[in-house]
Formats: structure tokens, sequence, C-alpha cells
């Protein structure tokens, strides 16, 4: 059979954005929670305008650092929702992947840093800063890397606490097309608390990501 070109189209939706179109979201999420008519307590208006300045200073802070890096990171088609609940398993062997609506050409350390972060929040109950797991994140990166004939970069793994920083921070910017976003972004205070966990010790992840076995 004759092969065809295929071209590829983004996503309808998706759950990933780059730090720029991130930060136009939260901006467009601040101006429509200050202009919204909706009923909210005044109590709550402020607490989701203050988890929005945080989320957008977080956003900067990831932007300026991404936009050095981002031309450097190895890019290819990618699945976007990369998880235990998008795999079958048949005798604790993977035997089929589901759901391919989010698959879009992305830095191919982003699929993984997205497994990791959800890995994580699960195993951590929504705290990242549980320091044992680190150390099998660790073990999980060495073990992809002795199964692949392409190996994590460098640059890949220095931006691996970058990439899944944008995780949770795609979260907060979503709002931006919830009919309320103020009280949508309350429900995600502890995603905010992650991000900036990730920011304030990516240098120290990264130190550990480098280690050598």
């Amino acid at each position: 059979m004759e092969a065809t070109n295929i071209d590829l189209v983004d996503p309808v939706v998706s759950n990933c954005g780059t730090p720029e179109t991130l930060l136009a979201w939260t901006y467009q999420a601040v101006e429509e929670s200050t202009q919204s008519l909706q009923a909210i307590k005044a109590r709550e208006k402020q607490q989701a305008l203050s988890l929005y300045a945080e989320a957008i200073r977080l956003l900067v802070s990831l932007q300026e650092q991404w936009d050095k890096i981002q031309e450097h990171l190895p890019r290819q088609l990618t699945h976007g929702d990369y998880g235990g609940g998008n795999l079958l398993f048949q005798h604790e062997q993977p035997v089929a992947i589901l759901d391919f609506d989010f698959m879009q050409i992305r830095e191919r350390v982003f699929e993984i840093a997205y497994t990791l972060y959800w890995w994580l929040y699960k195993q951590a109950r929504g705290q990242l800063s549980a320091v044992s797991l680190w150390q099998k994140v660790k073990e999980l990166l060495t073990s992809y890397n002795e199964g692949t004939p392409k190996p994590l970069t460098l640059e890949e793994r220095r931006a691996l606490p970058l990439e899944m920083a944008r995780v949770p921070l795609y979260w907060i910017a979503e709002t931006h097309f919830f009919p309320n976003p103020a009280q949508e972004v309350i429900k995600h205070a502890d995603k905010i608390a992650n991000a900036r966990w990730l920011l304030e010790h990516g240098d120290q992840l990264i130190d550990l990501f480098l280690q050598k076995e």
C-alpha cells in the first residue's frame, strides 16, 4: 500500500500550554474575576486574586527560564495524557494505550514530566515535597534511560522541574474557561503550592537527576 502523508492537527482541547499561553490565560482569568457580576463572597474573591497573583509570579519566572532552554529540547509526537488511567494491563504487562485526544508534537520531556507529576501527586497525596519519593523518581529516570535507544539529554534532565511545574499551573490558567474562574481557582490552591515548590527546589532536583549511579 502506498504511504500517504498525514497532516497533524492540534487537539481542540489539551492539558498543556506554553508558559506564555498559560500566562495570557491567567491574566484573562484575573480580569474576568475582577469584573464578574456573579455572586461571590468578598473573602473568596480576594483569595482567588491572591492565588492568581502567585500563579502569575511563578509563570513569569517559569517563562524566563523556559525561553532559554526550550529550543534545545527534542520534540516529537506525544500522547499528551500518558498515565495509569490510560493504560490497560494483563498479567502486569501493558497491552493497550487509550485516549489519544491530546496527541500533539511537543518537547519529548513534557510527556515524562506530566506522567511523573501525577504519579507523585497521587503517591504523596498532593504534597510533592515528600523527599523520599524524589529518589524513586531518580530511579525511574535511570530505568527509562536504560530502556530506550534515545536516553534523555542533559538539557532534558535540566528542564524536567520546569516542565513538571507547567502541569499544575495549567490547571490555574484553565480556570479562564470556566463560568466563574474565581470560585474554580480556589479548588486548586494545592497545585500552586506544588508549582512553587518545584521552581524553588529546581536546582536541587536537577542535581539529583544528574547524579551518577
